[in-house]
């Protein structure tokens, strides 16, 4: 005979419902709460909250303006906003507001933020890894900290970075870069800055290898660099 016990946990085991795999689309609002897996009808409020709940490879869409926190990415995603509002904002006054520590063949793709140091922060983006960045149509504005970087791509293995139709302005602390390529390592890093604005940093664009014995590729093109102290 079968105890009870062992037949009801045999008949729970046989009925199990799986567990639901993670969306592959999550979405942020304004006026959302962080609960649940952000579907259009009930979004979340701040990324970080929404990078949990995204499968690697999916995508984080902001609705409307707001003020959305900041994020450490460790997988495949893409942070969007197409609304046109042009407010999707990352502000901070302290640290990094979106850092890019992801897997080697991972690529992240940001489109349509602006970035806000608050007249302080360290880097408005910081890529350690990852296989590429995707920085498109964004705002970078005021990161004004000790580093004051607007994009720091600082990996340690090949990645490859990818600026167009953004503009950095203003991030003029000491030592602060507008746009910074500084890897470490051996690896191939390629950079392609296309129709960027870079002006009003404490430096434009600096393309730095002193710490890496790899190749560094830089191309710019159709882009203004100007009033760079």
């Amino acid at each position: 005979k079968i105890p009870l016990l062992a037949l009801l946990a045999s008949l729970a085991a046989t009925f199990a419902v799986p567990a639901a795999a993670q969306p592959t689309r999550v979405w942020l609002s304004g006026v959302g709460v962080d609960s649940g897996t952000c579907p259009r009808q009930s979004p979340c409020h701040t990324l970080t909250y929404a990078h949990g709940q995204v499968a690697a490879g999916g995508e984080i869409t902001i609705l409307d303006p707001g003020g959305y926190g900041t994020v450490v990415v460790t997988k495949a995603v893409s942070i969007v906003s197409d609304s046109g509002s042009g407010e999707a904002g990352i502000a901070n006054f302290s640290g990094d507001m979106i850092t890019v520590n992801a897997g080697a063949s991972d690529v992240v793709i940001l489109r349509g933020l602006v970035i806000d140091g608050l007249n302080s922060a360290a880097n408005g983006i910081h890529f350690n890894s990852g296989a590429a960045l995707h920085v498109q149509n964004c705002l970078i504005k005021n990161v004004r900290g000790s580093g004051g970087v607007g994009i720091n791509f600082t990996p340690s293995a090949s990645s490859d970075l990818m600026v167009t139709d953004t503009t950095v302005v203003n991030n003029n602390g000491f030592n602060g870069i507008g746009i910074q390529i500084n890897p470490a390592g051996s690896g191939l890093v390629r950079a392609t800055l296309n129709r960027v604005t870079v002006e009003q940093n404490n430096g434009g664009i600096k393309v730095d290898g002193s710490a890496s014995t790899g190749t560094i590729r830089t191309t710019v093109r159709d882009s203004v660099v100007s009033t760079n102290s």
